[in-house]
């Protein structure tokens, strides 16, 4: 697994572009390597799993699991001696690795979170087909059926996905009575439907519904 930090080539599209042609690519990294436009960060020499036994529960606050911290670090201190004047991208090389190498987010007490974008509705990409296929909650969000609206954005509905934990403890909310929602100015707006001007405010800075809109 790898990272890089490209500061002349600020498009991805750029970049997926040289990966076809894999010399070209090799060249081009290494002469931006070379003249210091693109910083190259090799992940395992600074984050190793656990490969330890666990630990009983009266000694699990020596035995903690390991985190991505320190790569995190790294990769902000890059950040920061890159000019200010120049665009930044951040390119992250196969981060599947972290899985197979032992860093489990259920370990780690992490939940991630995946948004894609599905362009075709009635025909999903390969991509979403194999994320469903992994996902332990799938959270569908959707304009309405019904058309747009100018005081609804859109509704969402949660799923449960094949790798949802027994006894979850999350409550569903089926297509058939989707939640809707509403981009106001101060954070979306949810509400069930036709309830529109009773609903909460999600704030970002807590997991609780407060307010009345």
């Amino acid at each position: 697994m790898s990272g890089g930090i490209d500061k002349y080539h600020p498009s991805p599209f750029k970049m997926f572009g040289r990966a076809v042609d894999g010399k070209h690519f090799l060249f081009t990294t290494t002469t931006n390597i070379t003249n210091g436009s693109l910083e190259f960060i090799d992940v395992m020499k600074h984050v190793q799993p656990d490969f330890r036994a666990p630990a009983p529960r009266e000694t699990a606050d020596l035995h903690t699991s390991p985190t991505l911290r320190p790569l995190f670090d790294l990769l902000q201190t890059a950040l920061q001696k890159a000019d200010h004047g120049d665009a930044k991208l951040v390119i992250l090389d196969d981060i599947a690795t972290l899985e197979w190498i032992g860093f489990s987010l259920l370990d780690a007490k992490a939940t991630l979170i995946i948004r894609q974008h599905v362009v075709t509705p009635g025909d999903p990409d390969d991509l979403f087909r194999h994320l469903l296929q992994m996902c332990a909650y799938h959270m569908d969000v959707r304009p309405l059926a019904s058309g747009r609206s100018g005081a609804v954005s859109g509704e969402v509905a949660l799923h449960l996905g094949p790798s949802t934990p027994v006894g979850g403890g999350v409550n569903l909310i089926p297509r058939n009575a989707a939640l809707q929602y509403k981009l106001a100015d101060n954070g979306p707006v949810f509400f069930s439907a036709g309830n529109w001007g009773w609903g909460f405010v999600l704030k970002q800075e807590a997991n609780t519904r407060v307010g009345k809109k």
